[in-house]
């Protein structure tokens, strides 16, 4: 999700810089005419192209001259887009707060167009959980994850279409087979979970054991040389 009217994706780095070229004339053409939607819709195309390319800080840039055009225009389903577009880059750039408070404001903005937008609120549902998981926010994170499934439901759409990893997807449908395998998902996280939380907490004990032997270790092979 980026815009309406994003164009096709390019799948390649030289597809992108001829790409980048194209929209750079276009932003051009733009100016002089006049078109202030043409500068916004050029600016966001070339700040998701310079995002593929990994060149993030003139993605912020472009990201953020089109969403003061579209915030201009009144164009709101556009400027969330853009809000949640520089949610990505900062989520790129591992500045996860910033990219929450992104995504929030993105959501927040979707929530009161007067169209459909679900599509697009599950796509920053799914990238806020992810910053939340970074952060280490996992109860929030699990919240926003089951928000986003929520409304994946809402729009009857199949398990391939859930905001959520392939492994699970496949359980996603096992569990719509029939009650019996719902049930007996149930019952596997019921009494999985716990064993999963002991063993984490036992690997992470377990680091730390390793840790503390590391320096005597060392000492020892220096005093050896």
């Amino acid at each position: 999700m980026s815009l309406k009217h994003s164009g096709k994706a390019h799948h390649s780095p030289e597809e992108c810089r001829r790409a980048i070229k194209f929209h750079e004339h276009a932003l051009k053409d733009s100016q002089v005419q006049g078109d202030h939607e043409g500068q916004a819709i050029a600016l966001c195309r070339l700040g998701l192209l310079h995002q593929w390319l990994k060149h993030y800080d003139q993605a912020l840039v472009y990201q953020d001259q089109s969403l003061k055009l579209f915030r201009e225009l009144g164009d709101h389903y556009n400027e969330a887009c853009c809000l949640y577009n520089l949610g990505n880059v900062h989520g790129y750039l591992e500045k996860y707060d910033d990219a929450i408070t992104l995504f929030e404001r993105s959501l927040d903005l979707f929530r009161t167009l007067s169209i459909d937008s679900r599509k697009e609120e599950i796509s920053v549902l799914q990238s806020l959980g992810a910053a939340h998981h970074r952060l280490g926010h996992f109860k929030t994170g699990c919240k926003v994850a089951v928000q986003s499934v929520t409304l994946s439901q809402s729009l009857d759409l199949s398990a391939e279409k859930y905001p959520i990893p392939k492994w699970s997807k496949a359980i996603v449908r096992f569990c719509q087979k029939g009650m019996v395998q719902l049930m007996l998902c149930i019952v596997v996280g019921i009494l999985g979970f716990p064993l999963f939380l002991i063993f984490f907490i036992a690997l992470i004990l377990w680091r730390k054991v390793a840790n503390l032997w590391k320096p005597s270790t060392s000492s020892q092979n220096t005093d050896i040389l």
